[in-house]
């Protein structure tokens, strides 16, 4: 229980064991071994560093970029649940209705400067990943890209602290990486390190009434520290194994969001498949009408996805597709392109109504497309003299 409460000393094999007070504390303050007491403290700091990427993109996700994603996520995953086909499709709808709205407040109408500049940026190669911007129409997707930086600056930094603890202080990661399969392999014991001895040596003062207080030297074998090194080796080992899956998870949404024209080809090939059947809502239209990527040959749906579903759109759809399944995702996609298209007509419209102001020989009729008024008389083309 002393040894426990004061802190043990760690000697090599070669060291001399002190004779006086003063060497002891001279060895103490070179050699104090006290941190296998607080390993489960330390296990719970070093789960709470994992968390804490997870919980910075929860506190982003959840109105501070603009909208609630994961209410969204929550409703497309209900909606790949219910059973009843109305409320299967009002869910859809509701969260095609919600992709709209969002892309309309954060559309870029601006027409300053710096918002010329920083459009004449983005069509640098690499520009769009250092130009961001909810106007831009790439902060969310930005910000996942950082949240899971973080996760590999954890698991880096933990692996440096691990391989620390473990008292390989002149190797390498890599290095030490190989030290520790060979270990396994082989089936031979560890060691032991530096922070975790397996035998210490405890000095413990006995006073005596009247006479100096002797110091005895106590052998504490410490079999805890045999368990903390095997679950440290274990931890280095599972870190570099979610390492290495957070690399390819960052490479992999990176080559999603930052080429353009690889996630416009994936967005359109989705579309026209959504589009191919056609989807008859309860007392509303069709949502798909079969022509497929017939339909997505007009220059409409390069506007569509340059300007409303952007970077961050094409985040949101994937992300969708793997929470909720391609067949929600589809249906969603299909009603947001539906939902632009009538936006664009109504558009087309409101300008044609205009035209008579100042356009005398056109004649515009709600149901129909605006035609050359001739008052009963063939049109004629006017003669040019060459």
């Amino acid at each position: 229980s002393v040894c426990w409460v004061q802190g043990t000393i760690g000697l090599n094999i070669d060291d001399p064991i002190p004779n006086d007070p003063t060497d002891w504390d001279e060895l103490k303050e070179r050699a104090d071994i006290s941190f296998y007491q607080w390993v489960p403290f330390c296990l719970s700091i070093q789960a709470m560093l994992f968390y804490l990427p997870h919980l910075i993109w929860q506190a982003l996700a959840i109105n501070s970029l603009g909208d609630n994603l994961e209410c969204l996520l929550t409703r497309a995953k209900k909606a790949n649940q219910v059973d009843d086909r109305g409320a299967r499709q009002n869910l859809v709808n509701a969260c095609a209705d919600h992709l709209c709205k969002l892309s309309r407040q954060h559309a870029d109408n601006r027409t300053n400067t710096w918002s010329a500049l920083q459009h004449y940026l983005t069509r640098i190669p690499g520009g769009r990943l250092f130009i961001v911007g909810k106007r831009m129409g790439n902060r969310i997707a930005f910000l996942y890209l950082l949240v899971k930086l973080l996760y590999l600056a954890n698991a880096l930094g933990q692996l440096f602290i691990i391989m620390k603890f473990l008292g390989q202080r002149d190797l390498n990661m890599v290095t030490f990486s190989q030290y520790l399969f060979n270990i396994l392999k082989s089936k031979r014991e560890w060691g032991g390190s530096e922070f975790f001895p397996r035998q210490t040596l405890c000095p413990v003062k006995v006073p005596h009434l009247g006479v100096r207080n002797q110091v005895y030297t106590a052998v504490c074998a410490l079999p805890v520290n045999m368990f903390n090194e095997k679950i440290y080796i274990f931890l280095w080992l599972w870190i570099c194994f979610v390492f290495l899956v957070s690399v390819l998870s960052l490479l992999t949404w990176l080559g999603r969001l930052a080429l353009q024209r690889y996630s416009r080809d994936f967005l359109r090939e989705f579309l026209a498949v959504s589009l191919l059947a056609p989807i008859r809502l309860p007392g509303d239209e069709y949502v798909g009408d079969g022509r497929g990527e017939e339909e997505l040959s007009d220059p409409l749906v390069n506007k569509f996805l340059r300007e409303v579903v952007r970077c961050d759109g094409n985040f949101i759809i994937r992300m969708l597709r793997l929470n909720a399944g391609d067949v929600v995702t589809g249906e969603i996609l299909a009603r947001w392109w539906k939902l632009f298209m009538q936006s664009e007509e109504r558009n087309r419209r409101d300008l044609y109504a205009k035209m008579p102001d100042y356009m005398p020989g056109f004649k515009v009729t709600p149901d129909a497309p605006p035609r050359p008024e001739s008052n009963g008389e063939p049109m004629k083309t006017p003669e040019h003299n060459i």
